[in-house]
């Protein structure tokens, strides 16, 4: 008898673990850094020339660019890194 895990049991696709577990990771870091910064999301979205909406969309882990995001980050004086996998 194979062991189950909990995302079998609850019905968790994949994906989640994929995509969502980092972009709930990344707005997480985004909304701590505005908070430091004593900013609002409009005020970034106008330094870097996007719409508030764009910019809402990274913070709320909707659909959004890679483009998008850099900007947000480049906005927030912050920077994407990528490494292996632990």
């Amino acid at each position: 008898m194979s062991k189950l895990d909990i995302n079998d049991i609850l019905g968790i696709p994949e994906e989640y673990n994929i995509v969502s577990k980092p972009k709930l990771a990344i707005s997480d870091n985004i909304r701590k850094q505005v908070e430091k910064k004593s900013t609002t999301l409009q005020e970034v979205a106008e330094s870097v020339g996007l719409k508030y909406e764009n910019v809402t969309s990274v913070t709320s882990v909707h659909e959004y660019s890679i483009d998008t995001l850099l900007k947000v980050l480049h906005g927030l004086d912050m920077e994407l890194v990528v490494r292996p996998k632990n």
